[in-house]
């Protein structure tokens, strides 16, 4: 492993450690960090690590450490971490299989918080540019969730639909056959 100079806040980062045993024992892994969050499980060769968000300006340290059941080895990695780069989201919400804006949808996405406008509308600024979970939500609607990539420096715009489960299952008429009688 190789300390990197600095990186961005808020970002994931792949680290691996490399190791044998001249006896051929099987070893054993395992992550640790003084901060950040581990996305992949720690007791592997590989992680996948995400620096916090609001780090800049602070050092973390990454241990792998490596035992084949009698001797263990271990190796820090420090990082240092820059301002994170930044992205954003706008978008508009219909209901589902038309162009009818929905108002008061609640959108989340990696702890900001915003409502649509009366158009359907909503946008959120200074997002981490990573791939992160949106949440709709609204009262009589189905929610919504899916990973968006948030592009560095740039602003994603993700329209997208959703079902009503009071208002989209009310259906009146009434049914005739051929001859237009009621069935």
């Amino acid at each position: 492993m190789q300390d990197p100079i600095s990186t961005s806040a808020g970002t994931i980062y792949t680290f691996s450690v490399e190791a044998s045993d001249e006896d051929g024992d099987a070893l054993e892994y395992m992550w640790t960090s003084t901060g950040g969050e581990f996305l992949t499980p720690v007791n592997t060769k590989e992680v996948d690590w995400r620096s916090p968000a609001d780090g800049e300006g602070n050092t973390y340290t990454l241990i792998a450490s490596v035992t084949d059941g009698e001797f263990e080895i271990s190796k820090e990695l420090i990082i240092g971490l820059t301002e994170p780069v930044l992205g954003g989201i706008l978008g508009t919400v219909f209901f589902s299989n038309s162009k009818i804006p929905i108002d008061g949808v609640r959108i989340v996405i990696a702890n900001l918080e915003t409502y649509t406008d009366s158009n359907g509308e909503y946008s959120i600024s200074g997002l981490v540019s990573r791939n992160d979970t949106l949440v709709a939500s609204k009262k009589d609607f189905g929610p919504k969730e899916t990973v968006v990539a948030i592009p560095p420096n740039e602003i994603l715009h993700f329209d997208f639909e959703m079902l009503s489960v009071v208002n989209s299952s009310k259906v009146s008429g009434k049914i005739t056959d051929q001859e237009n009688l009621p069935i």
